[in-house]
């Protein structure tokens, strides 16, 4: 695997083409309007284009969508049926379930849910439990947050209002008591500590990934929650348990962004815990900030999300990972993504 092309050149996409480029990968970022300042080579096509993206598939070895969900599983259908690998960020449960169909009839590997949570997260918490009966529960928790609370919901934008809104809304994959089920989003809220500090965390969607469905029968309960500052769960409420509003994601969306803004000065915050029958309790906890690659500083939600992806294709490439069909993000050893150049940056 030598030539990757990248589908979706926003902030995210970007940064995986410049950061598989600088491990070694002959790359072309494709995109339906010319990103600004990329100096690799690049193709103007839409997605909806069938003929000219099955073009691109037909000169690669493999194809990262870095597109918006709702065009995700039409680009992961087109590079399964031209035999070429695929890795892509969703967090969507549908479109990973399909994916997952399509596994045994593969001619190379499917890879969904690359990104930082489903993806980094899933693979530092599987490590907490891999070789372990007694694990009881697992806890996955992750936030993208401003350096410092603002606005009234105590939160600003690092990622896209339409993400946050399904991730706030959608009904969020869990075990517990041994029985996979689904709990309402922003439930089961908790006050928690990251890096000595206070914050609060409750149930949201997708964050999981696979992990449920690959731990069942092993460990009694397992969840994902968000983190965030203390007050905005509370706060929230006005917004999305409104009975006018709730309907309307996109007014939500709008909503979320108006009153929170956006910030560049970001920090992501990372906690994994695994929790023995005796109550001995094992963590990963990580902070990370924005980091300069390339010469251009980049916020901590973009590297670590484009990071991961280009980890997970990295290993793909040093055969470190099957060559055909579905790979979990829990079946990839924590040790070999940290192995990677990228990977590096999470350690």
């Amino acid at each position: 695997m030598k030539k990757i092309a990248v589908f979706g050149l926003g902030r995210v996409g970007k940064l995986a083409a410049l950061m598989l480029a600088d491990e070694g990968f002959d790359v072309v970022g494709v995109d339906q309007i010319p990103p600004t300042s990329f100096s690799l080579p690049f193709q103007q096509v839409n997605v909806q284009d069938e003929k000219s993206v099955k073009a691109i598939l037909s000169r690669v070895d493999a194809v990262a969508s870095c597109l918006p969900y709702h065009w995700t599983l039409h680009l992961a259908k087109l590079a399964y049926s031209q035999g070429v690998h695929y890795f892509d960020l969703t967090e969507d449960r549908e479109t990973t379930l399909q994916i997952q169909q399509w596994s045994n009839s593969a001619r190379a590997v499917l890879v969904p849910q690359c990104g930082l949570a489903p993806g980094f997260i899933c693979i530092a918490g599987a490590d907490l439990v891999k070789g372990r009966s007694d694990i009881v529960t697992l806890g996955l928790r992750v936030g993208a947050l401003d350096a410092s609370p603002k606005g009234f919901f105590r939160y600003s934008l690092t990622w896209s209002p339409e993400g946050v809104v399904n991730e706030y809304l959608n009904p969020c994959e869990a075990i517990v008591e041994g029985q996979i089920v689904n709990v309402p989003a922003r439930s089961s809220y908790e006050l928690l500590s990251v890096d000595g500090k206070p914050y609060e965390a409750a149930s949201t969607s997708g964050g999981l990934g696979t992990l449920c469905q690959t731990l069942l029968g092993q460990v009694q309960h397992v969840n994902y929650k968000s983190i965030r500052y203390v007050g905005h769960f509370q706060r929230l409420e006005l917004l999305f348990d409104n009975p006018f509003l709730k309907p309307y994601r996109k007014i939500l969306g709008w909503g979320l962004q108006l009153f929170s803004g956006t910030t560049s000065h970001d920090q992501v915050l990372c906690q994994a815990f695994a929790i023995n029958k005796e109550g001995h309790r094992s963590t990963f906890e990580k902070v990370y900030h924005p980091i300069v690659v390339g010469g251009e500083s980049w916020n901590a939600i973009s590297w670590t999300t484009a990071g991961s992806l280009v980890a997970v294709i990295t290993l793909v490439a040093q055969n470190k990972l099957p060559q055909q069909g579905f790979i979990a993000q829990e079946s990839i050893r924590f040790q070999d993504f940290l192995s990677t150049k990228t990977g590096s940056l999470f350690k």
